[in-house]
């Protein structure tokens, strides 16, 4: 699955993402762009220099709700700075809990967690360098073009998951 790519209706063949992209990743097939999933790191600059605004970018927001409409426990993991977005931070909170999320928790909670994990990992390892990062394209990049590095990402998962 893709989570992002571009609409076919809307692109005008500038090529401004081809050339925006550092890994390469898109290619142009009948006068269309199309990310290649293989190359792709997900970091998002080719979606954001598009004009045409020919963007489509997945979304779990159907999936999300279905789950909701069941009774599924779906716990949500949101930004200490939702609270610059509103007024009224704890009727953002209350709001999603009478969506019927089951636990909602600021994404520090998660960063606390993991910066616990990481001192541990550093203290009983015998490794001189890590790599620390909750950026996904980042872990991307290195998977995919600098495998020789993937020994030093610490081997946890990101703030916002945790």
């Amino acid at each position: 699955m893709n989570i992002m790519n571009f609409s076919e209706a809307n692109c005008s063949n500038c090529y401004k993402c081809v050339r925006t992209c550092k890994v390469k990743a898109i290619k142009i097939v009948d006068n269309q762009a199309q990310i290649v999933p293989e190359l792709c790191i997900a970091c998002g600059h080719c979606l954001a220099v598009c004009p045409q605004n020919a963007r489509e970018i997945h979304s779990d927001l159907d999936h999300i709700k279905k789950l909701l409409k069941d009774g599924e426990k779906i716990n949500i993991s949101i930004a200490p700075s939702f609270r610059g977005f509103y007024e009224k931070g704890d009727g953002y909170i209350w709001g999603l809990k009478k969506l019927g999320f089951n636990r909602i928790e600021e994404t520090a909670v998660g960063a606390d967690i993991t910066s616990r994990l990481y001192e541990k990992y550093i203290n009983e390892s015998d490794q001189d360098i890590f790599i620390t990062t909750c950026c996904p394209s980042v872990v991307l990049l290195i998977e995919k073009y600098y495998p020789s590095l993937i020994s030093y990402l610490m081997p946890f998962t990101s703030p916002m998951i945790s």
